[in-house]
């Protein structure tokens, strides 16, 4: 009798530490996809894009700054201009000279 009563409360004890991980893992996951969920509305808002159609073409300006006897200097700000055909940018411009 005592070994029966000892097996039901082992098997109380497991299925209930059992229950609780399960339920804590359904939690995590529900929250993943409600972080999942959110962060994906926020990269397919196109209000977050000056041309929500456009394509980055990045180069570096280059344009020349100083003339000295050794050579010039040039500008290396990187620059990005939109052209169609891809998921969002924004253009960046040269500061400096446009």
């Amino acid at each position: 009798m005592k070994k029966k009563t000892f097996l039901i409360l082992c098997a109380a004890i497991v299925s209930s530490i059992a229950y609780y991980y399960t339920s804590e893992n359904e939690m995590q996951d529900v929250m993943t996809m409600r972080n999942i969920e959110a962060l994906s509305e926020i990269e397919n808002d196109e209000s977050l894009w000056e041309y929500p159609d456009g394509k980055p073409n990045t180069f570096t300006c280059g344009a020349t700054t100083a003339s000295h006897w050794w050579g010039n200097s040039t500008c290396a700000y990187n620059v990005i201009i939109c052209t169609g055909g891809g998921a969002g940018c924004n253009e960046r411009r040269c500061p400096e000279h446009g």
